[in-house]
């Protein structure tokens, strides 16, 4: 194996005991499978036979499930409502060894929940619960009290914002824990939604997807390939955010990375065979995180961030990527 390969492999494997505290929307996943025989008489619809359900932990518990299969421990905070969804959410997270004693309950809001009817691998419907109302003084209070205590406790190396635009973060709160992160010289890393997109000023490293960056800068045409294009929107970012580094995914274009002064990465996505895009930007995120957590190089830390979106790919649903995952995709890569 290569020098390279050998090098990758041992800055995974510093992923471990690494604590990660990731603050967002946290969201309960569920999946109704089983079989389709017939098309309904009351409406040119499929009926799905159950045949199972399960549920996981989804949004920003998601992110908590890579980190820890990843080797390291991921501090959850964010808001549950007082229902049976928060209830299954906890207990999914239980069973995945996640602390969820750091959740704030609300009995203002119902727990997000996405409920997805599968039959033979494919999705055929999803219906989701949420209240995206931005969270309440009480809830903001609590959320941050929480955050505290986390760091009251130590040995915190990195704080990921996952935002999926869900009520938990808004302006007030990001700004307060950003302000708590500087003060600390604790890194910063957020997945940023459209609502909250510019209240992130001052983050280590901001990763958006190529839509979001699109939308967000409509006087730019920005071209996955391109790396002048891709940079300009880093530079058009950067002026408003004042952030270190942008980390773009860009799809089946792989990942861009622009950092320090004047400097950028772009890399391809590897090829493989693609079952369900589901969870990729919670894996890109959670290994940029720990990349940053044991001071990776800015460019191993885009190798394996592209590389755990391409291997999560693989799976049907979303799966959380693991250190033997991300292994084999170095090893595999090394072979090519």
């Amino acid at each position: 194996m290569s020098d390279r390969a050998n090098h990758l492999l041992e800055l995974i494997h510093k992923f471990a005991g690494k604590r990660v505290l990731v603050l967002g929307d946290v969201m309960l996943d569920e999946y109704l499978m089983g079989s389709v025989d017939r098309v309904s008489p009351e409406a040119p619809v499929p009926v799905v036979s159950l045949k199972s359900r399960e549920s996981k932990p989804g949004g920003a518990a998601n992110v908590a499930l890579n980190i820890n299969a990843l080797g390291a421990e991921a501090i959850l905070v964010g808001l549950i409502g007082n229902d049976d969804a928060g209830a299954s959410l906890v207990e999914a997270l239980s069973l995945n060894e996640i602390d969820a004693n750091y959740l704030v309950k609300s009995s203002a809001r119902r727990t997000t929940r996405k409920a997805r009817v599968m039959s033979q691998g494919q999705q055929l419907l999803r219906v989701d619960t949420e209240d995206a109302q931005v969270p309440s003084d009480t809830e903001r209070s609590e959320l941050l009290e929480q955050v505290n205590a986390c760091l009251t406790f130590g040995g915190i190396d990195v704080i990921l914002f996952q935002d999926y635009d869900k009520g938990v973060l808004d302006e007030a709160l990001i700004q307060a824990v950003i302000k708590i992160a500087q003060d600390a010289g604790i890194p910063t890393v957020v997945d940023p939604k459209a609502r909250n997109l510019w209240f992130y000023r001052g983050v280590t490293l901001f990763k958006p997807n190529l839509k979001e960056v699109s939308a967000a800068l409509p006087a730019l045409v920005i071209d996955k390939g391109e790396v002048t294009s891709l940079k300009a929107a880093h530079q058009a970012l950067q002026k408003l955010l004042n952030h270190e580094q942008s980390l773009i995914t860009l799809g089946s274009g792989g990942a861009f990375l622009a950092f320090a002064e004047n400097q950028h990465e772009l890399l391809s996505a590897h090829p493989r065979r693609i079952a369900d895009v589901c969870g990729a930007g919670d894996s890109v995120v959670a290994v940029a995180a720990l990349a940053l957590a044991v001071h990776a190089d800015p460019n191993d830390l885009l190798e394996l961030s592209n590389l755990a979106g391409g291997l999560t790919c693989e799976y049907v649903g979303v799966h959380p990527i693991g250190i033997s995952d991300l292994s084999r995709g170095v090893k595999e890569l090394a072979e090519s």
